[in-house]
């Protein structure tokens, strides 16, 4: 088949969903902010850097030297159906030799790849330890190694980081899913995915909803449904699920992401608060 004759016949989403957009209104004011884009700054310099590095990669407990595994297989016999199925069990050869390291500088390489530390900060700290303490033994330079070195580094700087960026706002805004930031409005309506996969055709309708009810859509059964239908007080005048893509924050690890959930609340003789939160989903074993 010719390349200009290939098609991609997934089905687009029909399914819409209409937006109350006068509950949506009462969000313009903090939304002409989150349809902006941000740029993360950091408070980071090479010592913290090099600070993390030389705590981390002193720790004789993250070098490994790694030995030939051999993997076993074996058919056995399922009493339940009367098939056969393939047992597998993996484990070091009893009497083999360590294998042999990776060369040092590659090895330096894919921990600066992995880790995105540059390669002066990693160099010292490493090279003292195979030297030093590990008597130029390079079988520690394992692929083991090299996965307990990024692990441990990526949660040490994810840790010291967290709390140490801001968020400056550049000079212009883009469009969303539900904000069409060029008419300066927001949209009609929107795909009825990007907001529930799930459907509750019974739900009441709520006239503070940030949609058109009935159909309730939503993705998880808990927490989000409960939300969703609980009776909020009065001094709740809108709330609702965000849809995917509303607002896109940018996060310190990589990415975007969207808040799940969206309230206004009135107050007595001050400003309305606006509370915005992330659901996680509860996964029963």
């Amino acid at each position: 088949m010719r390349a200009d004759r290939i098609r991609d016949n997934k089905p687009a989403s029909r399914l819409r969903v209409r937006l109350r957009k006068e509950n949506w209104e009462q969000l313009s004011s903090i939304w002409e902010q989150f349809s902006r884009r941000y740029m993360l700054q950091f408070e980071r310099s090479g010592a913290s850097l090099e600070q993390i590095a030389a705590e981390v990669l002193r720790d004789p407990a993250l070098y490994i030297r790694q030995k030939p595994s051999q993997v076993q297989q074996r058919l056995v016999s399922n009493e339940d159906n009367g098939r056969f199925e393939v047992a597998q069990r993996e484990g070091e050869l009893a009497a083999s030799e360590f294998m042999a390291g990776m060369k040092y500088g590659h090895f330096l390489k894919q921990l600066a790849l992995r880790t995105s530390l540059p390669v002066n900060v990693l160099h010292p700290v490493l090279m003292a330890m195979l030297r030093d303490v590990l008597h130029g033994d390079s079988r520690y330079l394992s692929e083991i190694s090299l996965d307990n070195m990024t692990r441990a580094l990526q949660t040490r700087i994810n840790a010291h980081f967290a709390q140490r960026h801001d968020y400056l706002p550049l000079d212009f805004q883009a469009s969303t899913s539900v904000f069409d930031s060029t008419a300066r409005q927001f949209r009609e309506e929107i795909s009825a995915e990007i907001v529930g996969k799930n459907v509750d055709e019974n739900a009441i309708d709520d006239p503070r909803s940030l949609y058109q009810i009935p159909p309730l859509r939503y993705d998880s059964v808990d927490p989000e449904l409960p939300l969703l239908k609980y009776d909020y007080p009065q001094q709740v005048s809108v709330f609702g699920k965000l849809p995917k893509r509303a607002i896109q924050i940018p996060k310190y690890t990589g990415g975007s992401t969207t808040p799940d959930f969206v309230y206004r609340i009135e107050r007595q003789d001050a400003d309305s608060v606006y509370l915005l939160f992330e659901t996680k989903q509860k996964i029963c074993a």
